[in-house]
């Protein structure tokens, strides 16, 4: 693939199904090499979309394109340089995580049982692979999915929920382990995740989808930089809000009892100071407000971080 072009790309992405509009109009693109994350509320079309561009679902309108290759004509090129997990992986119990990925690797049709001892060493299975799937935690069988997505060498992979069911530790190295993809070995990673704590550590760029249709996308840092404030307490609060939204770099402000919350960089609390103390207005006290992707989310969605779905 030419490294202008995109991993993935969509246009006017639309799913309905009778009445329900899950998928509304959705356009973004994901950029060779890189973690894209993507967010969104319990019933925000997240899992519809990765089914649209894995060939599961048909659209209703608009398209897309993976890996060059436009998902209603020519999809199953594309397939072949693909590696997905899409919810909990299904394997069969009574066989072990070796044979499961040689029966995965045969269907496939490619010389990939040859690498089948290497993923799993990757994924953090190495001495289990003989075992019965039937005794893994559900921690190991998600490990056991990825190391299926990654027979064939994939140049994308199509991560829905890739730490579920994992602990802190597994949790952390998942993330390294994905971070080392994407800055080693070159793949891009398409990330679908309810724990925004892990997208905002791992991503380079990220994507908010509420109700069907995208509210943010962008880089991960321009994110949290959108969302910094001020807060300040101050008694004469009315008269504090007056003089500050008079600054063309205050972008908004609001209160909650003489708390004054000031939507600004916190580099510019100084600025906001003096503008108060020009016309006799001195806080209480002032601090910065420290800004996560937990925070913008809320903020876009109105929605409890618990609420995010896969």
């Amino acid at each position: 693939m030419n490294n202008d072009s995109a991993a993935i790309r969509t246009y006017d992405l639309t799913k309905r199904f009778k009445k329900l509009t899950a998928v509304d109009q959705v356009n973004f693109e994901v950029k060779p090499g890189e973690v894209f994350g993507f967010l969104g509320p319990n019933g925000a079309g997240k899992t519809t979309t990765i089914a649209m561009l894995l060939g599961l679902v048909r659209p209703t309108a608009g398209s897309a394109e993976v890996l060059g290759h436009d998902i209603r004509r020519d999809l199953s090129v594309a397939l072949r340089r693909v590696g997905a997990i899409v919810e909990t992986p299904a394997f069969y119990p009574y066989m072990s995580g070796m044979d499961n990925l040689r029966i995965l690797a045969r269907i496939d049709g490619g010389d990939t049982e040859e690498h089948i001892p290497s993923v799993l060493e990757q994924v953090g299975l190495k001495g289990r692979g003989k075992d019965k799937v039937g005794t893994y935690s559900r921690g190991m069988r998600q490990r056991l999915g990825l190391a299926a997505a990654l027979l064939g060498d994939p140049e994308l992979l199509i991560l829905d929920e890739p730490t579920n069911g994992l602990d802190p530790a597994g949790m952390r190295e998942m993330r390294v382990f994905i971070r080392r993809l994407a800055d080693e070995e070159g793949k891009t990673v398409f990330l679908s995740s309810h724990l925004l704590h892990e997208i905002e550590q791992v991503c380079d760029r990220v994507l908010i989808l509420n109700k069907g249709q995208v509210i943010a996308q962008g880089e991960v840092n321009e994110l949290l930089s959108q969302a910094q404030a001020v807060e300040l307490r101050i008694e004469a609060v009315e008269k504090a809000i007056e003089v500050l939204s008079r600054l063309d770099w205050v972008r908004g402000t609001s209160h909650e009892g003489d708390w004054l919350h000031i939507q600004s960089s916190p580099e510019r609390a100084p600025e906001l100071l003096a503008a108060l103390a020009a016309h006799s207005l001195f806080p209480f006290e002032v601090r910065p407000v420290v800004s996560t992707l937990e925070s913008v989310f809320l903020d876009l969605t109105d929605e409890s971080p618990e609420a995010t779905d896969a």
